[in-house]
């Protein structure tokens, strides 16, 4: 998952070396050679994330809810013009809550 630059950087070549080889090696762009294979990789990512919520974590419990089942953190804010009113409407939310 690494990019061009970080690759060519790590094998101490320029990225048209690495674009070149590759070229030469498997008859297409760097691009395309690197999206073929970074499907493996997300594929791969995903299922640790899967095993690893499967086993309990929590927040990879969470994470995956939120990506894949749209559940979010809701925050109720309570905007008051003077302290009394302010807390007027907390308790009245509180007094919702327990109903």
């Amino acid at each position: 998952m690494c990019t061009a630059d970080e690759i060519a950087f790590f094998l101490g070549i320029s990225i048209d070396t690495l674009s070149r080889r590759i070229t030469e090696t498997y008859g297409c762009t760097f691009a395309d050679y690197h999206k073929k294979h970074i499907v493996s990789a997300i594929i791969s990512l995903r299922r640790a994330q899967w095993k690893n919520a499967m086993k309990g974590n929590a927040t990879m419990q969470i994470w995956l809810g939120k990506q894949y089942l749209g559940q979010k953190n809701n925050m109720d804010l309570v905007v008051a013009t003077s302290p009394m009113e302010g807390l007027k409407k907390a308790w009245a939310c509180v007094e919702e809550d327990l109903k």
